[in-house]
């Protein structure tokens, strides 16, 4: 199956045609950040939004193609996992009338802390401005890496708002996506973008 190719010898003609044949002008920028991950597998899974619906069905057979599992619901939202069983789970658990964030970020591989914090803290509704809150300048050291600030931007090297300056958790996260775009800085289609990112962090 291809997607046991893909997850044991991640080489660069298979980032090629993974970042080739997704039609990225129907995600939000900052899917980009998320897939990364799914592909180098520091995350089982990721949520997204659909930016055009018409586009679900395409993607469906796209990520069957490449063996991995696919769950949407109405409003364009969707789950990417390898795990067969993972994207009903993490649909079902979204949509919950319950207080549910630290589920499910849990679900999606982030780091406890991090999901404990952004649960104390309103939960989904309140992300994005937690993430604007951590300002670039306070990050120090290697801690840079962990910035989210521009993270809706599609600039990255994490998918989740870390709860603290100094999470390592998070530093850890970040240094595997560093990692992995040195090692795919050969990979043109994907380069395109990850030198942006090289370029923001300063790696």
């Amino acid at each position: 199956m291809y997607e046991s190719r893909l997850s044991k010898i991640i080489n660069n003609q298979n980032l090629e045609n993974v970042w080739t044949s997704i039609k990225w002008q129907h995600f939000p920028a900052s899917a980009k950040v998320d897939l990364t991950q799914f592909i180098a597998q520091i995350k089982p899974a990721i949520r997204t939004k659909l930016l055009c619906k018409a586009y679900a069905s395409e993607l469906i057979q796209l990520m069957h193609s490449y063996g991995w599992y696919f769950a949407g619901d109405g409003e364009g939202y969707v789950v990417i996992a390898r795990d067969k069983n993972l994207p009903e789970l993490i649909m079902d658990v979204d949509q919950s009338n319950q207080p549910h964030e630290n589920h499910l970020g849990l679900l999606l591989g982030y780091p406890s802390c991090c999901c404990r914090f952004v649960s104390e803290r309103g939960g989904e509704n309140n992300i994005d401005e937690l993430a604007s809150k951590r300002k670039k300048i306070e990050f120090k050291g290697e801690y840079t890496l962990i910035d989210v600030s521009h993270y809706l931007d599609g600039i990255s090297l994490l998918s989740h708002v870390p709860c603290s300056y100094q999470c390592f958790p998070s530093l850890r996260i970040a240094k595997e996506m560093k990692n992995f775009i040195h090692q795919h800085k050969e990979c043109e289609s994907f380069s395109l973008w990850s030198s942006e990112l090289a370029r923001y962090y300063q790696f």
